[in-house]
């Protein structure tokens, strides 16, 4: 099945999740996409006023497991990893997809899973440098 997506409900949509946005064409802005992409992994079906606490909590706990969504240029255009946040995440306020919408036991589980795979694959490496060594 394919992700689909509508921005239209989100608040200034055209110059905020497009770039280059003439004629209803334009290319998609790096957050707007990632966000859309973040619904699938935590598990929701969009952004609302009602479920913004749910998505920032689910979103920041995969983030700090999985590591920042974004990258920037930075000085000398090196490449910094930085994290979705709060504010990104009110501005995508009426963002929909086509996500299940799960339930929060679904993505504790999930989660769990996540920080055992995490772990387990730190020990390995741990492993592996002490027996280099």
């Amino acid at each position: 099945m394919s992700l689909n997506w509508d921005l239209s409900k989100i608040d200034n949509y055209k110059e905020l999740c497009f770039t280059d946005y003439e004629d209803d064409k334009g290319m998609i802005e790096p957050i707007t996409e990632a966000i859309i992409f973040m619904c699938m992994a935590i598990g929701m079906s969009g952004i609302t006023k009602k479920n913004l606490g749910e998505f920032c909590i689910r979103a920041h706990m995969t983030q700090k497991l999985e590591g920042p969504w974004m990258q920037r240029s930075v000085d000398g255009g090196k490449m910094e990893k930085y994290a979705l946040d709060v504010t990104n995440f009110k501005l995508h306020v009426g963002l929909k997809v086509n996500v299940t919408q799960e339930h929060k036991p679904w993505f504790n589980k999930k989660l769990r899973r996540m920080a055992t795979d995490h772990l387990t694959r730190v020990a390995r490496i741990k492993k592996e440098q002490e027996k280099a060594t």
